[in-house]
């Protein structure tokens, strides 16, 4: 199974879907900042399985790229796995 990534600089994930990669099941949102809710900004990639999403996260954090992630289940945008912002 493949990750997709996001680059919301290259894709404008709010308006026209042809140019837009295909969303998975599960979704990578994380970020340097952290405040409430879900920022367009700040979903990275996403991927079918959430092991794959876990994986990534390890690769992520070991190369200090972030501070804070979630996992989120597609259908719903139900919260499956986060993780503590490392500077507390």
């Amino acid at each position: 199974m493949a990750i997709v990534e996001y680059d919301p600089y290259e894709y404008d994930l709010g308006e026209d879907e042809r140019n837009r990669p295909p969303v998975k099941a599960f979704l990578l949102y994380e970020g340097n900042t952290y405040y409430p809710g879900e920022a367009t900004e700040d979903l990275k990639c996403s991927a079918d399985t959430v092991e794959e999403l876990r994986e990534e996260v390890s690769r992520r954090f070991e190369a200090d790229q972030y501070d804070w992630w979630k996992i989120v289940q597609h259908s719903n945008m139900a919260i499956v796995a986060e993780g503590p912002e490392k500077n507390r």
